[in-house]
């Protein structure tokens, strides 16, 4: 291994793994979105992984996080789906987006928002789905 070699090794920059999330709000409430981790599937002890989203009627947003940042203490990654204006119609999505395969992994799978509830995986198992981060 020559000098320039060594050199541009000494400099090297860790890799990083991103994660894309991508909420979509079908619905015509304001609602907030909480991205939780939990080290286990069954969820007693959870942490926020970024603060609160705001999501305002009928839009999306897209969020990027360091895997890195949570994946040593949140095992599992998941979202909590609260309405803050009382809803009449209307669905949720979150999903996380792999970009090399392009795949799209439901954290929230067409929740309908139809009361000022908070919606979480114990209220609705079949809709908000914790994910094991490994597979992010």
């Amino acid at each position: 291994m020559g000098f320039l070699d060594k050199l541009k090794g000494l400099f090297k920059a860790p890799e990083v793994h991103l994660v894309r999330i991508i909420l979509e709000n079908y619905s015509d409430t304001e609602v907030r979105v909480l991205l939780k981790g939990s080290m286990d599937e069954n969820m007693d002890r959870t942490a926020l992984i970024r603060r609160p989203i705001i999501l305002y009627p009928k839009t999306y947003k897209v969020l990027t996080v360091v895997k890195e940042e949570f994946s040593e203490w949140a095992r599992y990654i998941f979202a909590e789906v609260e309405p803050i204006t009382q809803p009449s119609e209307g669905r949720i999505e979150v999903y996380i987006f792999k970009d090399e395969t392009e795949e799209k992994i439901p954290l929230v799978k067409s929740l309908e928002i139809k009361d000022m509830r908070l919606y979480t995986p114990k209220t609705d198992p079949e809709k908000i789905i914790p994910r094991p981060i490994d597979v992010v």
